[in-house]
């Protein structure tokens, strides 16, 4: 089985499915009809996480700006995605932000020169150079100190180590509707994606200070999109065989006939391969930011928010 082009396809399938008999041409209308199923098909697919063989990173620089548009020209200049999978903000060097109430990174001067990242294994002594600071002293030229079990410290000058903050996804407008105070701008913790149509918003909160976060975002790749009956398939080869069994299933249901049964059952032992080989499931973590004091938030909240509306 030779299949190269979107024709091809159409073809093989409409004879699979007995409306067309061996060396028997489709009609135009068939064919067009067979492509305007395939089209259905691919959108219907690229909906689903387990039917795209990858996830695709995006990235801007920060604005100070509450939201970034998403879609063809916008912000985020890609395909109008569903959802948003995972999102992270990697903080810049030159950018100055306070974590948590009592420590804080300086990045005001220069990051290369000034050491980068300093890892100690715990109980050390903390380094006391580049400015001569008395060992147990807290320093503060521009890097990173950071307490790395079992690891030897890292020599300084090694230039700057980009770090990567995970950003909690907010999966509906309700829920970003209860934070309090929207256009607080410091470390973002959240991202909460409107899907609107035809060009999506990506909100951060809280807002990222202009310049100092490259913001990412993951969506699903883009799956072909044929628009001609002479379009490359260009999909790894288990893709076919599911193609083939569902435009087959519904080839019986656009002539208005019950779809064979042996067809139905090609269809999902194909599909499970494809699911099989997508299907990507990620560790359940508990976000730290969704605790309140030592007790944690309370369970029947969402991660990460409390009744005020605040996290």
């Amino acid at each position: 089985m030779n299949l190269q082009t979107t024709g091809d396809l159409i073809t093989f399938t409409l004879r699979l499915s007995n409306v067309n008999g061996q060396g028997q041409t489709p009609s135009a209308q068939d064919s067009n009809d067979g492509l305007t199923l395939l089209q259905s098909l691919m959108a219907s697919w690229q909906r689903r996480r387990w039917l795209v063989w990858d996830l695709a990173d995006t990235s801007v620089i920060s604005t100070g700006a509450m939201s970034y548009t998403v879609g063809p020209g916008g912000d985020f200049s890609i395909t109008r995605p569903d959802k948003i999978d995972s999102a992270f903000a990697r903080m810049l060097p030159g950018s100055s932000q306070g974590i948590g109430g009592d420590f804080s990174i300086d990045f005001s001067n220069d990051f290369n020169i000034n050491g980068g990242l300093i890892t100690v294994i715990p109980g050390w002594n903390l380094p006391t150079s580049p400015v001569g600071l008395a060992p147990g002293t807290y320093w503060d030229d521009g890097g990173i100190l950071a307490l790395t079990p079992g690891q030897p410290p890292l020599s300084q000058g090694s230039g700057p180590t980009f770090i990567d903050y995970p950003l909690a996804i907010i999966s509906a407008r309700e829920e970003y509707n209860r934070i309090a105070i929207k256009g607080l701008s410091t470390f973002p913790s959240a991202a909460f994606y409107d899907a609107a149509f035809p060009t999506g918003s990506v909100y951060f909160w809280p807002v990222p200070p202009a310049g100092q976060f490259e913001l990412h975002i993951a969506t699903k790749g883009v799956l072909p999109v044929y628009t001609t009956l002479t379009d490359d398939l260009n999909l790894p080869p288990e893709y076919v065989e599911a193609l083939i069994w569902t435009l087959a299933v519904r080839f019986a249901v656009m002539f208005g006939t019950a779809p064979m049964p042996a067809h139905v059952g090609a269809m999902q032992q194909a599909l499970s391969v494809l699911r099989m080989a997508n299907v990507q499931i990620p560790e359940a973590v508990i976000p730290t930011f969704g605790r309140r004091g030592s007790g944690g938030a309370p369970a029947s909240q969402s991660p990460g928010f409390n009744s005020g509306g605040m996290w």
